[in-house]
């Protein structure tokens, strides 16, 4: 690797290191890191993408889907806080 590349993956680890501090933008940033990293490794490291390195992106996406913890949208049943339940 050049020093060029060098100081870009540098920077790179320090812009990624620095996102924990905002833990938002790493939680919503987190899915996507698989891509970023396949792309960064083309286009800086001149790494070729092949169909296992996709593959491998694809599992590791859905694995971070899996375990992501955000309550998935559930639909809302309109209750009157009046009403209330009897014990049967």
């Amino acid at each position: 690797m050049t020093a060029r590349q060098w100081a870009l993956l540098g920077g790179l680890a320090v812009l990624w290191g620095a996102s924990f501090f905002f833990s938002k933008v790493a939680l919503a940033e987190l899915p996507f890191m698989p891509v970023i990293a396949l792309l960064l490794g083309w286009l800086l490291l001149g790494e070729r993408v092949t169909g296992s390195a996709l593959a491998g992106m694809a599992l590791i996406f859905c694995g971070l889907l899996a375990i992501d913890g955000r309550p998935r949208r559930r639909r809302r049943i309109a209750v009157d806080p009046r009403a209330r339940s009897t014990p049967a």
